[in-house]
């Protein structure tokens, strides 16, 4: 009896659908939580959370060095590098920098992955939500740092009409991140954080429209707690 239930337990998992599994590019996304939690904290000065997560992702992108799916993006050399050990090589300075207390100098290596990994895809047709992100966070710190340079001047009419110029381009890079969030969206926590980032970013250019330099610069300095909160979503995982 035993043998036989045996045999019809196998007959039926035969039959079961099992996991496919994971491309080369679906396993690097499944890194990008690790990625934005170690970015995260990096931003924080937390050293301790830096290390924890950089585990994590050194893990991930230990497993994706040794795929051999890796697509023509991921090959792509630069510097006599490959973008997968570009990716590692920064990987582990934001390591030692953690190591040696540098908690800023680690953000800093850390930073330079997703633009590496963008423009990689980029120029491969391989574009993916992560890159709409990069995009949005390089529009919103154009945005922060353009009002932030004026804070001792007075400013032109030409200085507001550029700040409303890049506030209008940091809301077509969210309006991409949005299209683009998919599973996302479900996760605890979006919906506060894209409702408070379109806010600001609505504020900020209609306050420049206005030539309000308080309005303009309290909002522009809201949107770098609302993109930490952004990170401190994606960096749940499970989308």
């Amino acid at each position: 009896m035993h043998l036989a239930l045996l045999s019809a337990l196998a007959i039926l998992s035969a039959g079961w659908p099992s996991a496919a599994p994971q491309t080369f590019d679906d396993a690097c996304h499944a890194a990008m939580p690790a990625y934005y939690a170690a970015l995260l904290t990096s931003a924080r000065g937390d050293g301790d959370g830096t290390t924890r997560h950089l585990l994590v992702l050194g893990t991930h992108w230990k497993d994706l060095s040794g795929r051999s799916d890796a697509p023509a993006w991921a090959k792509q050399t630069s510097g006599g590098q490959t973008v997968i050990a570009a990716v590692q090589a920064r990987i582990d300075g934001a390591r030692q920098r953690t190591l040696a207390r540098d908690v800023h100098r680690a953000h800093e290596e850390l930073e330079a992955i997703r633009a590496i990994l963008r423009d990689a895809r980029a120029r491969h047709g391989a574009r993916t939500f992560d890159d709409e992100v990069t995009d949005y966070h390089e529009a919103m710190e154009r945005l922060a740092s353009r009002v932030g340079l004026h804070n001792e001047i007075t400013l032109t009419a030409e200085d507001y009409v550029a700040i409303a110029d890049q506030a209008v381009r940091a809301r077509n890079a969210w309006a991409a991140v949005e299209a683009g969030a998919g599973r996302a969206k479900s996760v605890s926590g979006w919906s506060s954080a894209a409702v408070q980032t379109s806010t600001l970013l609505s504020t900020v250019q209609k306050a420049a429209s206005t030539r309000d330099l308080d309005g303009t610069q309290r909002a522009a300095e809201s949107l770098k707690s609302s993109y930490f909160d952004l990170l401190g979503v994606l960096s749940k995982g499970n989308w």
